[in-house]
């Protein structure tokens, strides 16, 4: 499988790492759920790394693990709301969807 390449404003990376931080910071009894945090930790770690070098345009590729870690994440443990995250969220797990299963 191949890497999922994708483009993130600094201001929605660091909505990534805050969201992702409160999110990994929560108990999980489930291999599964502990499998897609570990997978999300990576990205968080990984976006922690981009954002110390200022840029208003980050382009990341993420492995295929961590790119469908992201789309479990908007379907499984995202809240329905409307915010510039969350849509930005939305259009990723489309695009992995779409990268990945079609």
């Amino acid at each position: 499988m191949k890497g999922f390449k994708t483009q993130l404003t600094h201001q929605i990376a660091e909505a990534f790492i805050n969201v992702l931080t409160n999110i990994l910071n929560a108990e999980y009894e489930d291999d599964d759920d502990k499998l897609v945090m570990a997978a999300l930790d990576e990205v968080r770690i990984r976006l922690m790394k981009k954002v110390i070098n200022y840029q208003s345009q980050y382009t990341i590729t993420f492995t295929p693990a961590q790119a469908i870690a992201l789309r479990i994440l908007y379907v499984h443990f995202t809240p329905p709301e409307t915010t510039q995250f969350s849509n930005r969220l939305h259009m990723i797990a489309n695009e992995v969807h779409q990268f990945y299963y079609s």
